[in-house]
């Protein structure tokens, strides 16, 4: 029972400041905020509410398939404002998949990061105007823990080059929109 209560404590603690969150902002510990924004369900991108199944291959779509944009002038190649694919912007995260299922934590990361995701996929926008994909981050640390997992206590030459390419790529993204004023669609 020991770590059933250190587990209700650590939950607790953050339920607690999500109330004191809502409380400053709205004057009430719910979360109000989509009531708030009733006139939004009038763009298009929420035509059957905030939540449902169809939004799903937008999400996907981005995830996977969002690529940086190529314009016919100088640089060439811009990030796209609506999102990059997760393998472009953290390469490393395909050595999640040599995580498997071997034991307990990988189990309860997968199923982390496929309950979080549907959940994610299934609102109406995908983020907008990101650096890669925005809902991503929300099952990134179990992605980050399954990574660690894959790669193990040797990095080897791969996998820094990926941590690396991963690095780079974000730094691009950042001195884009910090420096260079990103504008591209």
């Amino acid at each position: 029972m020991k770590p059933v209560f250190y587990l209700f404590l650590g939950v607790t603690i953050f339920v607690l400041l999500n109330f004191l969150y809502n409380y400053l902002r709205f004057d009430t510990i719910e979360d109000v905020s989509y009531y708030l924004m009733q006139n939004v369900l009038n763009e298009p991108w929420y035509r059957k509410g905030y939540l449902d199944i169809t939004y799903i291959p937008r999400h996907l779509e981005v995830l996977f398939w969002g690529f940086p944009k190529i314009i016919p002038e100088r640089p060439y190649v811009v990030p796209s404002w609506n999102g990059m694919a997760i393998w472009i912007t953290t390469p490393a995260f395909a050595y999640a998949f040599l995580a498997g299922i071997r034991n307990r934590l990988a189990i309860g990361c997968w199923i982390s990061i496929v309950l979080i995701a549907l959940a994610d996929f299934m609102h109406g926008t995908w983020g907008f105007s990101q650096f890669g994909y925005r809902y991503a981050v929300d099952f990134y640390p179990f992605l980050f823990l399954l990574t660690v997992l894959g790669i193990g206590a040797n990095i080897k030459w791969h996998q820094k080059l990926l941590i690396t390419i991963g690095i780079l790529v974000n730094l691009w993204g950042v001195l884009w929109i910090y420096k260079f004023g990103w504008v591209t669609t």
